[in-house]
């Protein structure tokens, strides 16, 4: 519909000579919702100068505009005649008018479908004018143009001529000073009456353009709350080029990112953290992002090279009695030996079948109060825990990684979160309280965490409403923040290189990498105007819609994301319907196996369905397993 829209006005050009554009709402766009929010921005940046406040400023300014106008011998008055009329105690008028005006600047940027049509005026040697009703003068608006890459086009303005579009007599001022026939001009703007009717009745043609056009795949408007409304303009008026996978990083993951590192900001302000250390792999991300939004007050940090792995055997160096090691079992179902391999542990077979646990696989919940591993741990594994040379050696070398990279007691990690092993066993370790800042943190999470962690999403405390419908989502949250980078598996005594990694993982991360470029663009963009993103259900719902309702297009689009340790390498790709249809157990495994359950079914079956529900289900069947 739009480019079809496009080639008809582009045709309406071919056939005329001068082509006039209205400014606003046209070739400009504000970055908020309304004209009257500049004004509330205004408010918010002089009283951040002042110890006396303001406030109300916005009607304020409004009242002042319309006493203006109906006291005027003009068509037109100016912003100095606004602010004439303006009472508003504590109010320096002169510093606020500069503020005003530099918010205009600032907020204003090129209507991105118009700026091509302007460029293919320019291209076709079209005489172009700017032709629009505003108090703002001559040299104020020409400065937005330029800025946004209006830089060819003769300026005619209401306040110049106090005249107006409105009542048709700024159209008969262009066609005399301009000495055009009506004929030959066309008028492109997005007002009915100024810039649809007032041009025809001078005979020149026009064209009207639809005011408030939705760009956005993923965000809508909010509500009311100011932040928000910038949040959803801002990305409205640029994502109009960008493709499906740049358009989820600009939309979904930068504003999540951006809001995080927000949270993460005001924590280590009230908790005096002087240091942050972004956990690997998951924070390299938002490490990046935070450092630019806060380039100029971060406070020390240091991208950390650690994981669950890294930290076991340093964990059992300094606590190796039974429930410490049962902490640490994961909840996957693995082999008696695949779980003891996980802590370097190597225990040959024939020991392992002595104490009945050949064949069989478990986890923490199917080996909790199982008296025969009890036994086994107290007279095989614990000895080989205590007798491991390389323990006390990952130790050593731990903690000479802790120092060269600065980690002390006022110092707190930065992670995804879900159960907070890394903060729990670097407290078990280090034997004093770390502090961590998450995501989120699961029911099930390390309760001697809940007086030294703060929380994004949710918290074990919570109702586990939200946890659980991430929980449904979970890996595709976890993927957008994914790093290629090996996993730490432990660490050295060279001090230039403390660390040893794993193999790069084996994923094609093509998509993934235009996401979070795309994301670090949106944090790169948005960051100048130094909105604080502070309303975290309202920011987080529209990946949340995705994640538990999505549409068939939406499965297909992040169901293609893919790595190494998902389902035939994907997110949620089920086979064709008839395949299940002849072998129902083949259904039965992939769903279960997929990472994305609910997007798995939207695709498979594409009708509208209660997912969700069925993916709560599907968890009650699935005893002992993962959700």
């Amino acid at each position: 519909m739009k480019k079809v829209s496009d080639n008809i006005l582009k045709k309406l050009i071919d056939k005329h000579d001068v082509i006039s554009f209205d400014i606003f709402d046209t070739l400009i766009k504000r970055n908020c919702l309304k004209p009257a929010d500049i004004f509330k921005i205004c408010e918010v940046k002089y009283n951040s100068k002042k110890n006396k406040k303001i406030s109300d400023f916005k009607n304020i300014r409004v009242n002042a505009e319309m006493k203006c106008r109906s006291n005027s011998n003009y068509e037109e008055i100016t912003l100095e005649e606004i602010y004439n009329n303006i009472v508003c105690e504590n109010l320096d008028k002169k510093e606020m008018m500069s503020i005003e005006i530099n918010c205009e600047l600032d907020y204003c940027v090129a209507n991105l479908r118009f700026k091509e049509i302007y460029d293919y005026c320019i291209k076709n040697n079209k005489r172009v004018l700017f032709v629009s009703d505003m108090y703002l003068d001559e040299k104020i608006i020409s400065k937005i143009l330029e800025k946004n890459g209006y830089k060819t086009g003769k300026l005619y303005l209401s306040s110049k001529y106090r005249a107006t579009k409105y009542s048709g007599n700024l159209y008969k001022i262009v066609l005399k000073n301009e000495n055009i026939k009506p004929s030959k001009m066309l008028h492109i703007g997005d007002s009915k009456r100024a810039d649809f009717f007032s041009p025809t009745l001078s005979r020149i043609i026009s064209y009207k353009i639809n005011r408030n056009v939705k760009n956005t795949s993923y965000i809508s408007v909010m509500d009311d709350n100011l932040n928000n409304n910038i949040l959803y303009s801002f990305i409205n008026n640029k994502v109009y080029n960008m493709n499906q996978y740049e358009r989820i990083g600009y939309e979904l993951l930068g504003p999540i990112c951006y809001s995080f590192c927000n949270h993460l900001h005001k924590v280590s302000n009230e908790k005096n953290i002087n240091k942050l250390f972004f956990c690997s792999r998951d924070m390299k991300f938002i490490h990046e992002a935070y450092n630019y939004i806060y380039k100029d007050e971060a406070v020390y940090n240091k991208y950390f090279y650690v994981s669950r792995k890294s930290l076991r055997l340093p964990y059992f160096y300094m606590n190796n009695d039974f429930d410490s090691f049962f902490l640490m079992i994961p909840d996957k179902k693995m082999n008696m030996k695949s779980i003891l391999g996980n802590f370097n542990l190597s225990i040959d077979d024939k020991t392992i079948e002595k104490y009945g646990f050949a064949g069989e696989e478990y986890n923490c919940y199917s080996l909790k109060n199982n008296k025969r591993f009890i036994k086994f741990y107290n007279e095989i594994v614990k000895k080989e825990i205590i007798t491991n040379k390389e323990i006390k050696e990952q130790y050593d070398n731990f903690i000479n990684y802790l120092n060269i990279i600065g980690f002390d007691k006022n110092s707190a990690i930065v992670d995804l979160g879900w159960k907070g092993t890394t903060q729990y066993s670097m407290n078990k370790i280090l034997k004093y309280d770390t502090y961590g800042i998450y995501f989120g943190l699961e029911k099930n999470s390390f309760k001697e965490l809940d007086n030294h962690s703060s929380t994004f999403i949710f918290n074990r405390n919570d109702d586990g409403v939200i946890e659980d419908k991430i929980y449904s989502f979970r890996s595709l949250f976890e993927i957008m923040f994914a790093s290629q980078d090996g996993s730490t598996l432990k660490y050295k005594s060279n001090s230039d290189e403390p660390y040893v990694l794993g193999k790069p993982d084996n994923y094609d991360n093509s998509i993934l990498k235009d996401i979070q470029t795309s994301a670090i663009k949106f944090i790169k963009d948005f960051s100048k105007y130094n909105v604080s993103l502070d309303d975290t259900n309202k920011i987080l719902n529209n990946f949340m819609r995705i994640g538990i309702n999505p549409t068939y297009e939406e499965s297909i689009i992040f169901g293609n994301l893919n790595f190494d340790n998902m389902i035939d390498g994907y997110l949620a790709k089920p086979d064709k319907l008839i395949k299940y249809v002849i072998n129902p157990l083949k259904l039965k495994k992939d769903i279960f196996l997929s990472e994305w359950k609910i997007g798995f079914m939207k695709r498979l079956f594409k009708i509208s369905l209660p997912y969700y529900g069925v993916y709560n289900k599907l968890k009650k069947y699935k005893k002992g397993g993962n959700k």
